[in-house]
């Protein structure tokens, strides 16, 4: 299991994280593990699942630069298609217009477009189980006016008490409106 989190403040910063974790069959165990990488300038790709089925789907669409980003969420949607019991993918970055935006497809099929304005602060998490106690636990902090890397470096440690599947190491990314 994964949990990647991202989360824009106050359509100024963006920032997604995912935790280092890989079980490998018979049980081994690897803190090492990317699941969050930048595939175009302002744009990165977060993954939850079986990480070979997610590297799959990141190699078919890092070739796809050049392409509108609804284009690219429709190829997103297409190569999760076969994989969707081992996978769950979120992109977020900025658009060709510069705007913020998370977009997330979970292992059920089920997408979200996070609705990003410039007085909240707008997040998505992605997790194999567990995904709504996470982000219940993330937007409490958030009402407690905690500071988003703060939050996040708690939810991380919170659901790797909850998942010995998650790790407490975890990766950050920040990216800052390109004006």
């Amino acid at each position: 299991m994964s949990l990647v989190i991202s989360v824009v403040e106050h359509n100024r910063l963006l920032y997604i994280a995912s935790d280092r974790r890989m079980t490998i069959p018979p049980g081994i165990v690897c803190d090492d593990c990317q699941k969050v990488y930048r595939i175009r300038p302002h744009v990165f790709f977060g993954m939850t699942g079986t990480l070979e089925s997610g590297l799959k789907v990141m190699e078919r669409i890092r070739k796809l630069r050049r392409v509108p980003l609804p284009d690219l969420l429709k190829e997103i949607d297409r190569a999760v298609t076969s994989m969707r019991d081992k996978l769950s993918v979120m992109i977020a970055g900025q658009d060709d217009s510069g705007e913020f935006f998370i977009w997330q497809e979970n292992s059920q099929g089920e997408k979200r477009l996070a609705d990003i304005s410039h007085d909240c602060i707008a997040f998505s998490l992605s997790s194999t189980e567990n995904t709504d106690k996470f982000a219940s636990y993330l937007n409490r902090l958030f009402d407690k006016d905690v500071p988003v890397e703060e939050a996040i470096k708690k939810t991380m440690a919170y659901a790797s008490k909850i998942d010995r599947s998650i790790s407490p190491t975890y990766d950050l990314f920040k990216l800052e409106r390109d004006v």
